[in-house]
């Protein structure tokens, strides 16, 4: 009869405790203090319940602000309060607090947000003063007025930093213009492949990908990847999406199209139905990386529910040998 040692080449480890699960994956050990053979298994990914956000909220311009671990939602509309917000909310992994970050100068609403809690760019957005063509940078305590955006609108969708932004399409009307921002002034960019708002926007200045998006008035499947001078058409997603949300970290070759219907995901060549939030809704605010990412707030009635994506997630399994 063939042993294990045999078949692999080496004998079973021995421990007193089980291994970190993200590091033990293919790894067959026996826990001696548990008296039971153990292996890591790696599955797909889930999405599961975070923390709520404080304030009900939804009209968030389909971004957010940094990653799962340090993130910030910022404005959005109220249908409890009856009105825009100027509230940020960061959240640590576990909850949202209202602050260190002060509040947006306005109150408002589609906002185009992007960068790190401490790093952070807004663009346009709906308010009072609808639309708008002001950017702020905030520094993890304040904001302070950076360079106008090129023209007057919201729902613009925003990736980069503070200093290397990425802007495209937005409304009203949908357009299909590309700025770039280098941390003082924005310069045209490449056009679009297509009029458009809300469209959903990850990587950096010189290597991003949109897709999805109203086009310009129905739900939209276009998808295009831009270099830092051009837009090039690549595989439309199969599902249509105007108000969504997304991994806004994620680059060109591996990104993800969430929040109101099928979760879809893009390795670089295809797109690949994966599994779908708890609670679909529209205008939502998203953040992080394909690999860990949230999807905060939403509508019908603006709520404040928050569900996060863990991809891949770890187990340690006990083996039967019987």
């Amino acid at each position: 009869m063939a042993t294990y040692k045999g078949i692999q080449g080496f004998t079973v480890q021995s421990l007193s405790s089980d291994l970190p699960a993200a590091k033990a994956v293919g790894q067959l050990w026996y826990n001696s203090t548990a008296s039971a053979f153990k292996i890591g298994t790696e599955g797909a990914g889930a999405w599961a319940s975070g923390g709520a956000l404080n304030q009900v909220r939804y009209r968030g311009g389909g971004g957010g602000i940094g990653i799962v671990t340090a993130g910030m939602v910022v404005g959005g509309y109220s249908t409890a309060a009856g009105s825009y917000l100027a509230n940020a909310e960061q959240y640590n992994g576990t909850a949202w607090t209202e602050g260190p970050m002060a509040n947006y100068p306005g109150v408002v609403g589609d906002l185009g947000q992007c960068g790190t809690t401490t790093a952070a760019i807004g663009v346009g957005g709906s308010s009072p003063a609808f639309p708008g063509q002001t950017t702020e940078e905030g520094d993890g305590s304040s904001w302070a007025e950076g360079g106008n955006y090129p023209t007057a609108l919201n729902r613009v969708g925003l990736a980069g930093t503070q200093t290397a932004a990425l802007g495209v399409g937005g409304a009203h009307p949908p357009t299909n213009v590309t700025a770039e921002y280098n941390g003082s002034s924005w310069t045209a960019g490449g056009t679009y492949t297509h009029l458009g708002s809300n469209i959903g926007i990850s990587g950096i200045q010189t290597a991003a990908i949109a897709f999805d998006g109203y086009d310009p008035s129905a739900d939209g499947t276009e998808a295009a990847t831009y270099n830092g001078t051009a837009w090039t058409a690549i595989t439309a997603t199969s599902t249509a999406r105007g108000e969504f949300g997304w991994s806004t970290k994620g680059p060109t070759t591996d990104t993800m199209a969430y929040g109101t219907g099928n979760t879809e995901k893009w390795n670089g060549s295809s797109w690949t139905e994966i599994a779908n939030v708890a609670s679909p809704r529209t205008s939502g605010f998203s953040l992080g990386t394909t690999a860990s990412c949230l999807y905060a707030g939403g509508n019908p009635g603006g709520v404040s529910t928050t569900e996060v994506w863990t991809d891949p997630i770890y187990t340690i399994k006990t083996v039967t040998v019987s």
